[in-house]
């Protein structure tokens, strides 16, 4: 497997998306923000069974750590109903719903209720920039994400999980002086330095590209605790002079050949370059390639990619959720970074094998000289043989706005 190495210039300031840490809430304060929430001070709570302590997770180490929310958090259950309730604020983050509502539809949540248990969040101040999510906008069509709610809903439309964030950028924000336009002509001036070191330990760059997607303004509090806007540049890189983004479409037959996703992402108020980096991972070694719909994965895909329903099969009791085109997974509404895309192939979903190690009690090795998967958990190990065909194009996934 290639390792990144660090590219930077002057004009880049790598900046971490950690919040300054607060004083962690107790376990019994944990219990009463549910009891709180739920409107029930008599309410049985307790900590979900198998789980005895806070919960904290290990930052993802990827371009995504720029937005990640790495608070740890408390798995508490009450009735049928399970609450993650965040460490540091004591926001309910995640309420999901662990009964068969296809048996109990009953039991599923309602989003008036929701909301009105969120009476923190400006619903008159948020727009959906995709189905069954709310964010915060700005006047200025400016979105700070941190504000959300979202609903995950079953096959029959019942909500099962309700998701929340709520951690305001502050009212006092720098003026929004770089239009769009002028953000992608600063992202290009570093578009072509993705670079990384192969196993043989020669250096490889990706000097051409070619942009994929611009997205307008998203706030963040960075880490010195003060509100920046941010434009997100993505571009297809490549050693081939003819790259093209169009590379990532369904009906490309270019296969994901010698490419790469590179994010630039520069500040809105003064135009400087705040992060870049960039994932290989859609990289192939093929010389050619097939439509996405035959079905068939690239080798060294192959081995990099597992169905989702088998990380559902492995989760038992947590719940996991992913979109075509995205970089991320969920864990029980926590968010957690991918080192590529999730991709669909005749409509089944698959995600990158490192997926497996955010699952709890469950460890993934993969060793590429026997293009094997070792899946541990509870104690047992079973080796997973990949399937090896040709490699495939990945649709573009634009972010909503």
């Amino acid at each position: 497997m290639r390792k990144l190495i660090p590219f930077i210039l002057a004009a880049t300031v790598v900046i971490s998306a950690t919040i300054p840490m607060q004083s962690a809430i107790t376990q019994q304060q944990a219990i009463q923000a549910v009891r709180n929430f739920i409107g029930d001070q008599n309410a049985q709570v307790s900590m979900t069974p198998g789980v005895t302590e806070m919960t904290t997770s290990t930052p993802s180490e990827s371009f995504l750590d720029f937005w990640d929310d790495n608070n740890p958090y408390y798995d508490l259950t009450s009735g049928n109903y399970q609450y993650f309730v965040d460490g540091n604020s004591g926001l309910i983050r995640t309420v999901i719903v662990t009964s068969d509502l296809n048996v109990y539809p009953a039991d599923a949540l309602n989003c008036e209720t929701m909301w009105a248990r969120y009476s923190m969040m400006p619903r008159n101040h948020m727009q959906q920039p995709s189905s069954d999510t709310w964010v915060l906008r700005f006047p200025d069509g400016s979105w700070d994400p941190s504000v959300q709610l979202s609903f995950s809903r079953t096959d029959g439309g019942l909500v099962d999980q309700v998701t929340a964030f709520y951690t305001p950028v502050a009212s006092t924000r720098p003026t929004i002086t770089v239009t769009i336009k002028q953000a992608i002509s600063i992202a290009k001036t570093i578009a072509g330095s993705y670079a990384w070191q192969g196993e043989d330990e020669i250096v490889y760059t990706y000097p051409y590209f070619d942009m994929e997607d611009a997205d307008g303004v998203d706030w963040r509090t960075n880490d010195q605790g003060l509100p920046e806007p941010v434009y997100t540049i993505t571009f297809i890189v490549s050693s081939d002079p003819t790259v093209s983004a169009a590379w990532i479409n369904s009906e490309s037959s270019h296969g994901m050949m010698d490419c790469a996703t590179f994010i630039v992402y520069v500040n809105a108020a003064n135009g400087s370059i705040v992060y870049s980096d960039g994932s290989e991972y859609l990289c192939s070694s093929e010389t050619t390639g097939v439509k996405a719909d035959t079905g068939l994965i690239g080798k060294q895909k192959s081995a990099r990619l597992v169905p989702f329903t088998t990380l559902q099969a492995l989760a038992g009791n947590h719940k996991l959720a992913a979109t075509k085109g995205t970089k991320l997974l969920l864990i029980n509404g926590k968010r957690m970074a991918l080192p590529g895309r999730v991709i669909s192939i005749k409509n089944r979903l698959y995600l990158p094998w490192q997926a497996l190690n955010y699952i709890p009690g469950v460890k993934a090795t993969y060793k590429a000289e026997l293009n094997s998967l070792a899946i541990s958990t509870t104690g047992k190990s079973v080796a997973v043989k990949m399937p090896v065909g040709k490699s495939v194009s990945t649709p573009a996934v634009k972010k909503a706005k």
